[in-house]
């Protein structure tokens, strides 16, 4: 069947746009979701036709594309509305000017990759499934502690340490600025707290390198390492920039031969700053969370727009079908 063929061109954008209705409806779902960030779709055309060159001062013949086909989909970074939260586990992201949506909160599994958990997990932090979020509503869960990423959930009553470790709703751990999962006895936060107390914040630079996780559409993996894993806070990549606001901002220093953490607050030198422009990109706001910035009010026109032209090309399918019939009834 030829491309110009008006029964394959109109199945080809029925699928197009059947794929973004599904889009609208999906962001519908996640606008009432915590940290969900909506995802656009690109339409663009099939393949032009010309069937004859420009020749003796005639003009050429050609066909513009006849269907419809999704060329790209992104997903929108850009930040959400801060709303206040009840709880003080509750933290939200609120980006500088200028470099929205490439911050994230850090989460990891309870169990290392070979599945173990508590004392006979690994402690070093290097052989873990890290995920990047910017859902921060977490919750504190009983747990217990024998190294600083050896955590037991529930609580083991033969671990060194008893207390509570921050989780969010798919129970994976909450990483501290010490890039250790974030652990009290009491199952609160110190007043005033230190810095192994909050949530740590990292700046992904090309968050469209990321995908979707197991976890749902607001977690996402870790794609900036050759394997799913990074070290935590010495990652050894150079595209992934570990950022803390407030007075503890520390940053990958990717000029070293072994890239490390500098801290531009107290030993990072006016050469480092101004090389890896160290300032904080993003303010951690606590007892607040940040709403989807998917809009139901944008997405029902764009519902109901996609909706009648799906019903326009259904009408020129049928209408293509009662031809043939008629043509075919003609045959016989």
């Amino acid at each position: 069947m030829g491309t110009m063929d008006i029964g394959f061109s109109v199945i080809e954008s029925l699928k197009a746009v059947e794929s973004w209705i599904n889009n609208i409806n999906t962001n519908m779902t996640g606008a009432a979701k915590t940290g969900y960030k909506a995802t656009r779709i690109s339409l663009g055309g099939s393949n032009t036709e010309i069937s004859s060159l420009p020749a003796g001062g005639s003009l050429p013949v050609q066909q513009a594309e006849p269907s419809m086909r999704i060329t790209s989909t992104a997903i929108d970074f850009t930040q959400g509305q801060i709303v206040a939260a009840s709880q003080d586990t509750s933290f939200a992201i609120q980006d500088r000017p200028g470099i929205a949506g490439t911050n994230f909160f850090v989460v990891r599994d309870l169990a290392d990759t070979s599945g173990k958990v508590g004392s006979t997990a690994d402690n070093t932090g290097n052989n873990y499934n890290y995920y990047l979020t910017r859902d921060g509503e977490f919750h504190w869960t009983p747990a217990s502690q024998t190294g600083g990423n050896q955590i037991s959930v529930p609580a083991n009553s033969a671990d060194t340490v008893q207390g509570f470790v921050l989780v969010n709703n798919y129970n994976l751990i909450v990483l501290n600025q010490n890039g250790v999962p974030l652990f009290e006895q009491g199952g609160t936060f110190p007043n005033p707290p230190a810095q192994a107390d909050d949530p740590i914040i990292v700046n992904a630079r090309t968050p469209q390198n990321l995908t979707f996780s197991r976890y749902g559409s607001t977690i996402f993996n870790n794609n900036f390492a050759s394997i799913n894993t990074f070290n935590i806070p010495t990652p050894p990549i150079t595209s992934f920039q570990p950022v803390i606001s407030g007075n503890n901002s520390y940053f990958l220093d990717a000029s070293q031969d072994a890239p490390g953490l500098i801290d531009p607050n107290n030993g990072g030198t006016a050469a480092q700053k101004a090389n890896h422009n160290l300032t904080t990109t993003a303010d951690r706001i606590q007892s607040s969370l940040e709403s989807s910035n998917a809009s139901v009010t944008t997405l029902i026109p764009e519902l109901t727009l996609a909706q009648k032209m799906f019903t326009a090309l259904s009408k020129v399918l049928t209408v293509f079908n009662e031809n043939l019939d008629i043509t075919f009834g003609l045959i016989r």
